[in-house]
């Protein structure tokens, strides 16, 4: 076989599963409605910041960085398996058509994204700096640097097997640099001094060939950069629908086990098993981190009472269907299904810490809210309706789901 087909068979066995699974997030019922909602939301936000902002404020700066993170971060898609060290490794030498369609299908996904982004961007770039034309020869000309930054990924990439992590996160920075740098300029109208600029790119090009000839690919970092990849994707989904097939990695996250055990004594089995495993899971605490930080925007740019408890609401109901995986008894060792305990005991101990979560989600929302101009009594009204939800979900709704799975 040669490697490029195999490159295909793997790209279009990700896309079936892919598909499968968004199949299942729109059969959903209420996803679309869901997602509709939350892009309503954040419009009438983006349309009430542009109102708000202040004139002084330098736009091609914030513009020119918001662009060079895509710009910058743009890492190829390889579907390297972790199998692929024993039986792709003695074909490395015909490898390169591999490695080559991955790179052309990578870039043709980056350059995607920054469209979406330039789309995004584009009414906060018609307030201040230009119309539809100048921002339409910016976003080529960006395309052209994206293709670039995917390349230089890649060579960055492959001097992971004999440079050190510092040399090449220093070659990152400075290729961000470079995008702040292009990217503002462009914005402000500079073209000759943007156009001289892509003499840099070019010549970083030729320095990095350079140094790689004769390198050989990074398969370890490959195949852990699919998992992570992966782990991500399915992360996403399960906003949305079970994966209860999938094993989300563990993160250490030392510096909340003194938090933890205030929250759960050791002595207190599986509150202390539940928080623990809130925490450590790969992607829990990062989603319920996700949904405060994009609450607090809404409330914060949106500060209609309306809108503070239908935000509020919809946040803790996002949160409480992510929970019910933590107490499921096929994530943890057998030996824990042994523990003299019944699974009433159990549903207790997690619904108090589900309990404990959203009530503080509730307190920190509120405390957002008075930051508005929203009177005090109603962000308490709001505040009551929060902490009811949230109870109703605890000790009715999460129970419920959990005693259908187990």
């Amino acid at each position: 076989m040669k490697t490029e087909q195999l490159f295909i068979q793997r790209m279009s066995s990700s896309w079936r599963q892919a598909i499968r699974i968004i199949s299942l997030i729109i059969g959903g019922g209420g996803t679309p409605i869901v997602v509709g909602a939350m892009v309503i939301f954040l419009s009438i936000a983006y349309s009430r910041f542009l109102l708000w902002l202040p004139k002084d404020v330098p736009i091609s700066y914030a513009i020119a960085f918001l662009l060079s993170l895509p710009l910058t971060f743009s890492r190829l898609r390889t579907w390297i398996q972790p199998a692929d060290l024993t039986f792709l490794l003695p074909l490395e030498t015909k490898m390169k058509n591999y490695f080559r369609y991955s790179f052309i299908y990578s870039t043709s996904i980056h350059l995607i994204r920054l469209l979406l982004v330039g789309f995004i961007l584009f009414p906060l770039y018609q307030l201040r700096l230009g119309n539809t034309t100048s921002f339409g020869i910016t976003i080529i000309l960006l395309c052209l640097l994206q293709v670039w930054n995917s390349y230089i990924s890649w060579l960055e990439d492959r001097l992971t097997s004999f440079q050190s992590s510092r040399y090449v996160h220093t070659l990152l920075f400075f290729r961000w640099l470079i995008n702040g740098w292009i990217s503002f300029f462009l914005l402000t109208k500079h073209e000759w001094i943007s156009l001289f600029s892509f003499v840099v790119p070019i010549l970083h090009l030729f320095y990095l060939r350079s140094m790689i000839s004769g390198y050989p690919y990074p398969w370890m970092l490959l195949s852990e950069r699919e998992r992570k990849t992966l782990m991500k994707y399915y992360s996403i989904a399960g906003w949305f629908v079970d994966l209860p097939h999938i094993r989300f990695p563990v993160k250490e996250r030392k510096w909340l086990t003194w938090f933890l055990e205030k929250l759960a004594p050791r002595q207190k089995a599986f509150s202390y098993l539940y928080w623990r495993t809130f925490f450590r899971h790969g992607d829990l605490f990062a989603i319920y981190l996700r949904i405060l930080l994009w609450a607090t925007v809404i409330i914060l740019f949106l500060p209609n009472l309306w809108i503070i408890l239908a935000t509020l609401l919809f946040s803790i109901w996002l949160i409480a269907i992510q929970l019910p995986q933590i107490a499921l008894l096929q994530r943890y060792p057998l030996i824990t299904q042994l523990y003299p305990i019944t699974q009433e005991e159990r549903i207790s101990c997690f619904s108090r810490m589900c309990w404990l979560l959203l009530a503080s989600f509730t307190l920190m929302m509120v405390m957002v809210g008075a930051m508005t101009v929203v009177p005090v009594l109603y962000l308490l009204l709001i505040g009551t309706a929060g902490c009811l939800l949230g109870y109703f979900l605890s000790y009715v709704y999460i129970p419920k789901q959990i005693r259908e799975k187990s």
